[in-house]
């Protein structure tokens, strides 16, 4: 099972997920109405795959996570992505 590695700040409402083999990566911001994410899979040695996404609610993250494929080759990863993910549509102080 891949594990994965995050990095979150609450102050500017970020959130950034790794996978630990360095293929998928996920950097999430928190704006006025909702999440921008933004999903980088590094594809050896093709290339780069690029995915930007606004988010405007929970739902929207929970359906995404579900509908991805790749929750299958990395769970621990898109499991973190949905807890974690789900805290930016919090208000901040």
């Amino acid at each position: 099972m891949k594990l994965t590695s995050s990095t979150v700040d609450e102050q500017t409402g970020r959130l950034a997920l790794t996978s630990d083999d360095g293929v998928l990566t996920f950097e999430l911001r928190a704006c006025n109405s909702g999440v921008v994410m933004k999903r980088t899979r590094h594809r050896f040695p093709a290339g780069l795959l690029v995915h930007e996404v606004y988010l405007p609610s929970v739902e929207s993250l929970v359906q995404w996570c579900e509908q991805d494929h790749l929750r299958f080759d990395y769970p621990l990863l898109l499991a973190t992505l949905r807890r974690d993910g789900s805290d930016l549509f919090l208000p901040r102080e």
